[in-house]
């Protein structure tokens, strides 16, 4: 009789071992296709997300841009508000979170998080650099629209 409880207890002890090793692999997957999404968005300049705001409506957008100088404003103790433009379109963006180190007003900035409405983003994350095949573009068309006297 001892031989079939020993029996039981094995099964038992391999259905345990196979729901905790299968729960938590979903966990694993789960949180990489949280990070898999954020890396999957494309880089979008700020008149590509007003131009396109239905696409970009509640969904997750990486914004590449420049803070507009002068709209830095802390809100909370962890929240700002500002403005992101790219010479051709600006957004406001709403942001909670910590700044990077290496953050100052005037610099190109990638912003993450959810485009709210057609010309604001709701941010959880700053890059404080962009990347450089953008930033340069971004330059470019600022220094034309400040020649042209059009820089806002």
């Amino acid at each position: 009789m001892e031989k079939s409880c020993v029996n039981v207890d094995r099964k038992s002890s391999k259905k345990v071992k196979l729901f905790i090793g299968v729960a938590v692999i979903l966990l694993l997957l789960g949180m990489s296709a949280n990070s898999i999404g954020e890396f999957l968005n494309p880089l979008k300049f700020v008149s590509e997300v007003t131009a396109e705001h239905e696409t970009y409506m509640n969904r997750s957008v990486q914004v590449v841009g420049f803070i507009v100088e002068s709209s830095w404003q802390q809100v909370g103790s962890n929240s700002y508000v500002f403005k992101l433009t790219d010479g051709n379109a600006t957004v406001d963006v709403e942001f909670t979170g910590d700044v990077p180190g290496t953050f100052k007003p005037g610099i190109g900035i990638t912003v993450i998080g959810t485009l709210v409405s057609p010309d604001k983003v709701a941010a959880y994350k700053l890059l404080a650099k962009c990347p450089s095949k953008y930033e340069q573009s971004i330059k470019d068309t600022l220094e034309s629209k400040e020649k042209q006297g059009l820089a806002s």
